[in-house]
């Protein structure tokens, strides 16, 4: 299990280690590595820092499954994803990280993928230098996003990494964020911006030309409230005539990529016309998938057993919609950073249901809950010290 800070990663740790895994966690961070801190990790092992060479990592990761006789490498950071991508892997990824995991991961080939399979998707355009900045607005709009075409690109030296997108009005903006995606050497896009509209989480596992998983999820908190990660979220009834359609969306962008595997993706369905707008891609574990767990989905073990071509587990009887998921830390800056942040606290925890699930939380695995609440308060204090 790589990437034990990241909250997918811990939830991967326990699911596989209840259903009969032997789960162990490596990484350069020991200190801020939650999965290593949980119960259900048999061991923890250094690596170097994925984002820097390509040939250290590699060595020590070969030498590292070798020693532990591991089958199987976990990921779940784009940062690690794209090293993993970059080199030759001594035993499979959860994510198949071959030709069709490319093509999904990158947002200029999946505008091709998606025009070629007659799927809406964002008006996007490449710019290769600061002065195709005008044209680039004129053809997509104000105000548009400027981002990386992908979050994380590797080299042998080193893997440049951002996350999200910056909203810019005009061009003037346009090119500071273009400029600070050039430092960081990642190539870049100009967006249009959808408006806003019903956003949906689709999850599907494909494996032999079909669907094992279906799922789906809707928004009911975001943070940043213009839209981001998901700090509340309710399960959605595949068999419902919209969802299934979303479910769909993602299953024919899977079969133009060739995809398996596990993968989940942002979709507005758009006012002017009804049609699902696909707003990415991730072929990967995705940051809910503790409450998939939680729901008896077991999408990690599924993926796992697909990446190890292993027998699938039986079909699912189906999963409880109207079923709600927190992130409170998520959730909590969500009500600090509206205009009535008093109410919102109010309102947000008067929302809470006893059937409710929680991130982080499992009352058999406390010691990485704990941690991650003192690590939070501590990078907040850090962050305010430093404005100050």
């Amino acid at each position: 299990m790589l990437d034990g800070r990241e909250r997918m990663s811990l939830a991967a740790c326990r699911a596989l280690a209840r259903q009969g895994f032997e789960v162990g966690v490596a990484g350069h961070e020991r200190e801020r590595d939650l999965a290593a801190r949980s119960r259900y990790a048999r061991r923890f092992d250094p690596l170097p820092d994925p984002s820097g060479p390509a040939e250290p990592y590699e060595s020590a990761l070969r030498a590292l499954v070798e020693r532990q006789g591991y089958v199987a490498i976990v990921p779940s950071h784009d940062v690690t994803l794209a090293r993993l991508a970059s080199i030759d892997c001594p035993v499979p990824t959860l994510s198949p990280l071959g030709p069709a995991w490319h093509e999904l991961q990158d947002k200029v080939r999946l505008a091709s993928l998606c025009e070629r399979a007659d799927l809406a998707y964002p008006a996007t355009v490449e710019l290769a230098d600061a002065d195709a900045i005008a044209s680039a607005l004129e053809r997509v709009g104000t105000p548009a996003y400027v981002k990386s075409a992908r979050s994380a690109v590797a080299t042998a030296d080193r893997v440049g990494f951002t996350r999200g997108a910056r909203r810019v009005r005009n061009a003037e903006e346009a090119r500071l964020a273009f400029a600070d995606l050039r430092e960081k050497e990642l190539p870049v896009i100009v967006q249009e911006a959808v408006p806003p509209a019903r956003k949906y989480s689709v999850v599907v596992l494909r494996r032999d030309g079909s669907s094992e998983l279906r799922y789906a999820l809707g928004y009911l908190r975001e943070y940043p409230r213009t839209g981001g990660i998901g700090a509340t979220l309710e399960t959605l009834d595949p068999r419902a005539p919209d969802v299934a359609e979303a479910i769909e969306t993602l299953e024919r962008v899977c079969e133009a990529a060739g995809y398996e595997g596990i993968v989940q993706a942002e979709l507005y369905r758009r006012r002017s016309d009804g049609r699902f707008v696909v707003l990415d891609v991730n072929p990967r574990l995705w940051g809910s998938v503790w409450f998939a767990e939680r729901l008896g989905l077991k999408p990690v073990e599924r993926a796992l057993r697909n990446a190890l071509d292993l027998p699938a587990l039986p079909s699912l009887p189906g999963y409880p919609a109207s079923r709600r998921f927190h992130t409170v830390d998520f959730e909590v800056v969500w009500a600090l950073s509206g205009p009535k942040p008093r109410r919102d606290l109010a309102r947000l925890f008067a929302s809470f249901r006893p059937a409710d699930s929680f991130e982080w939380l499992d009352l058999t695995d406390p010691a990485p809950t704990f941690a991650h609440v003192v690590q939070t308060v501590a990078d907040r204090r850090s962050k305010a010290d430093h404005h100050q």
